[in-house]
């Protein structure tokens, strides 16, 4: 380890060593400037190895599903029969389920065409007297339940989808070069009695790095590219990318301000995706004075029965880590303004950009998955980890003449900081934004 040739002998700070030292971390960077994305799911404990580069997750789809009609039914008075046809890609109801229509009027289905596979065409009996005009191309049809004879055989059941959801990780590397001189300008903090010092070049190298790859799972597209000699770049999916892929990106109905009715949409969306009771929302400023301004007043803004269970039931980290609790529309929202959204020199550095105008909305808790894991976090962080068990989430090198072991006669200090990470996102569909569109 090295050490500090003056009086007073200090341990040198390296960054992998004291990176779960929240205490040691907030003396030596400036974070609560800085805090990002990366740095809430790390205080949440949100990071898991991965043995591959990519990763993926199954998740059920609803036992339930709907269709879309594609002629015009004739209608049929209660009792009598009609055909329906419903488009090819649509998933086909078995005899004996009960179709409703939009008007609430139901009809069983009693007959499936030989080649409803390729043309979605079946046969209802009424229920109720089904006019022309209650069932028309293009309407949504549902199937809510089942009805059959006594003593008759069961037809089998609409097996549900599994969705995948894949990402990979993205390997960041940042390194800086600290002269003799440089290596002069120190950062001395102390931890339980102990003094320690920290390189200031190597202080801004790791902010920087760190800051890397909270962006890259911020605003990352996926995928790949290659770099000039057609190698391979792996590109981690963002959550701005999951959360635009699902379509759950809601404008507030009046650009520039949020009202009562702006949350009661997006409850409405978490609501039909079957989003939990309880959310995260990370806000950049404008977006969070919006909120503020336009529900502080709210009744329901300041209602009781808040949930804490993002924070292991505790309202005191919630509190220490910045955010506001609130229940609204029957869910619990912890929302926080998150610096990084107004960063001016990357998300905010002129009026164009609007990253600070986009709120998120983080589901809390966890979600079954298939194929044996059982329940995971519904967003987390995956880092790679080697055959011998090295994570390689956070590694530094020390190199040059200045490090602990030199590797050369050159009076500097190389540090490379190396992460080989990406985002994990489970139910995208339960995710979503709101956007002041100002």
């Amino acid at each position: 380890m090295a050490t500090d040739t003056g009086v007073i002998n200090r341990t040198y700070l390296s960054s992998v060593s004291f990176l779960d030292q929240r205490e040691i971390l907030k003396n030596v960077l400036d974070v609560a400037e800085n805090e990002s994305f990366l740095d809430v799911l790390d205080y949440m404990g949100r990071a898991v190895p991965s043995a591959t580069i990519a990763y993926d997750n199954f998740v059920n789809n609803s036992l339930y599903a709907k269709a879309t009609l594609d002629n015009d039914p004739a209608g049929a008075t209660a009792g009598n029969t009609m055909s329906v046809s419903i488009g090819a890609s649509d998933v086909f109801p078995a005899v004996g389920e009960i179709m409703m229509l939009k008007s609430g009027k139901q009809a069983i289905v009693t007959a499936l065409d030989a080649s409803v596979a390729s043309n979605g065409t079946f046969t209802v009996r009424a229920i109720d007297t089904i006019a022309e005009s209650d069932a028309e191309s293009g309407d949504t049809v549902v199937f809510i339940s089942n009805a059959h004879t006594e003593g008759s055989a069961a037809n089998l059941m609409r097996k549900s989808n599994l969705t995948k959801s894949q990402n990979s990780v993205q390997i960041f590397k940042t390194k800086t070069s600290i002269t003799d001189l440089a290596a002069g300008s120190k950062i001395e903090v102390e931890y339980k009695g102990k003094p320690y010092y920290f390189i200031k070049q190597q202080h801004d190298a790791f902010l920087k790095h760190r800051l890397d790859v909270a962006y890259g799972m911020l605003y990352g597209k996926g995928g790949s590219t290659t770099d000039a000699n057609g190698n391979t770049i792996n590109l981690t999916k963002g959550l701005h990318t999951y959360i635009s892929e699902k379509s759950n990106d809601i404008n507030v109905a009046s650009g520039g301000s949020v009202a009562v009715a702006d949350f009661s949409t997006i409850s409405r969306l978490l609501d039909k995706s079957r989003g939990p009771a309880e959310y995260m929302i990370l806000a950049g400023g404008e977006i969070d004075n919006a909120i503020d301004t336009g529900l502080a007043t709210a009744d329901p803004f300041k209602s009781g029965g808040v949930q804490y269970n993002a924070f292991n039931g505790s309202q005191d980290q919630a509190v220490a880590l910045g955010f506001e609790s609130f229940r609204f529309f029957g869910r619990t929202y912890h929302k926080k303004r998150l610096q990084a959204l107004d960063n001016v020199e990357v998300t905010n550095p002129v009026d164009a950009f609007k990253f600070d105008e986009y709120a998120y909305f983080i589901p809390d808790g966890q979600m079954k998955v298939a194929m044996g894991e059982g329940s995971v976090d519904r967003i987390r962080t995956r880092f790679l980890e080697l055959h011998d068990g090295t994570t390689t989430r956070y590694r530094e090198k020390l190199l040059g003449g200045l490090a602990p072991t030199p590797t050369s006669e050159t009076d500097t200090l190389d540090v490379v900081y190396t992460s080989i990470e990406g985002l994990e996102v489970v139910g995208p569909e339960q995710f979503g934004w709101l956007n002041l569109n100002s």
